[in-house]
């Protein structure tokens, strides 16, 4: 009985032992304050933990390490000198807050902070890496690339002030907003986002936007400045482009939005506009549109709002039928208050600079009830006012009767999805060397009772067969 009790305290000696040593080996590193001089943060050291906000200042670089992880808690990294968080496809970077509201939680680059710069390779980046309600705000001109967002609390998951910063291929979620940008002329291209409320928000500058995948967003693109949109896949959102600007809009997809284009039509040509409820909703005219394969939408192709004309000529309308096209315009044919759309010439066949939609599932959504659209039947020549029930304003923002928001689809490319959260991003909540650490100590542990026990017994036998 002696021997069994030493066997057992033996094994609770070693257990103490294995998981002290196993907890003090991923103990969190504290950092806070200005960094002096050039640091890198170490996988080794890793996790790091904000205890304050953290400054790198000008002729200063901190280096994070692939694996590492910073935990933010309430507080913020700014940096107004270099910072390279470079990741790989197999180690990335977690960027991570577990506080439960938005505190600003942030990367901040200032405006003095190191210019990202190709040719050489140096300056500010940030690549491959997993933001879980952490977000980027850009005044100057890093690289922020091949990233995985999931925001739950920001206004934006990467907000732009000023600068040429270059967004690339990142995967966007969020709850709000997916990038914002305020002024300067940032490259937003090749990223996938999904956002409640705008994917792309452009209220001023010159951003070209370009390449991306934007889907199940209440805005996909919503345009107050003059920005060049062009290449992208828009579609599933309430409203695939939005613009009181005067951006140059080509060569994009869009297709499965309650609104493809509402706003104002400058510079629209080369689109697929098509399987939208309204494939253009014209707000004001001042510019040229043709071109596009305007298309099977399936309320109408064009629903202009005011007396202002437009000259829609060169399209493809799927059809060289005149009445059939007339049939799926709402103008003055209509209402003697509206303006006139003049369609002829048009293309007889599809232009073919224009994209394809791509083969995914599509909202389809034909059925949604608008209110204000009457049957396409022209009014009397003496009819002066708009119906009751009609827009009464010059530029009338429309409310459409709720209807179930669109369902997120699964994009080509796309992270798999798991509620609010990528399957990566689940897994990176899990330190997977702790588990594997304490499974490990634990059968090792077992195995050494097992062998003291046995031991025990044999001896025990022997000392009976001795007697």
């Amino acid at each position: 009985m002696r021997k069994l009790t030493c066997t057992l305290l033996v094994a609770l000696m070693l257990v103490s032992s294995c998981l002290l040593f196993s907890g003090g080996a991923r103990a969190s590193t504290q950092v806070s304050g200005i960094i002096a001089s050039d640091t890198t943060w170490t996988q080794a050291n890793s996790p790091y933990s904000l205890a304050g906000t953290v400054t790198v200042p000008s002729n200063v670089t901190l280096t994070i390490e692939p694996g590492v992880t910073v935990n933010f808690g309430s507080y913020y990294i700014q940096v107004n000198g270099t910072l390279n968080a470079r990741g790989t496809s197999g180690s990335v970077i977690y960027f991570s807050s577990n506080a439960s509201y938005n505190y600003n939680q942030r990367i901040e680059f200032l405006s003095g902070s190191t210019s990202w710069n190709d040719q050489n390779g140096t300056g500010s980046i940030i690549e491959n890496a997993v933001f879980n309600n952490v977000t980027i705000t850009i005044s100057s001109s890093p690289k922020v690339s091949s990233n995985s967002f999931n925001n739950q609390y920001a206004y934006a998951a990467v907000n732009v002030n000023s600068g040429s910063s270059q967004i690339l291929s990142n995967s966007i979620n969020s709850q709000n907003m997916g990038v914002s940008v305020s002024s300067g002329s940032p490259t937003i291209s090749y990223n996938t986002i999904t956002a409640n409320g705008s994917g792309i928000v452009v209220n001023a500058g010159k951003a070209l936007v370009s390449y991306n995948t934007i889907n199940s967003c209440w805005t996909g693109i919503n345009v107050q400045g003059n920005p060049t949109i062009q290449g992208n896949t828009i579609i599933n959102n309430n409203y695939g482009i939005m613009t009181y600007g005067s951006p140059t809009i080509s060569n994009n997809a869009i297709a499965g939005n309650v609104y493809g284009i509402d706003g104002n039509i400058a510079g629209i040509q080369y689109n697929t506009i098509e399987y939208n409820t309204i494939g253009v909703y014209e707000q004001g005219s001042s510019g040229v549109f043709t071109r596009n394969n305007i298309l099977n939408n399936y309320q109408l192709n064009i629903m202009m709002s005011n007396p202002s004309n437009l000259y829609a000529t060169g399209n493809w309308w799927g059809t060289t039928d005149n009445q059939a096209i007339n049939h799926m315009i709402l103008d003055s044919k209509n209402f003697s208050y509206l303006g006139t759309v003049s369609f002829v010439p048009l293309l007889t066949q599809p232009e073919p600079s224009a994209p394809s939609v791509p083969n995914v599932n599509l909202n389809h959504p034909s059925n949604v009830d608008l209110g204000y659209i009457l049957p396409l039947t022209p009014t009397p020549t003496a009819a002066t006012a708009p119906p009751t029930d009609a827009p009464a304003t010059a530029e009338p923002t429309p409310t459409p009767v709720p209807t179930p928001s669109p369902t997120p689809k699964i994009m080509p490319g796309s992270v798999l999805s798991l509620g609010d959260s990528s399957f990566a991003e689940v897994i990176a909540k899990f330190d997977i060397f702790n588990v594997a650490e304490i499974v490990l100590v634990i059968l090792g542990v077992v195995w050494v009772i097992v062998i003291l026990v046995s031991v025990d017994r044999n001896f025990g036998r022997k000392k009976e067969e001795k007697q």
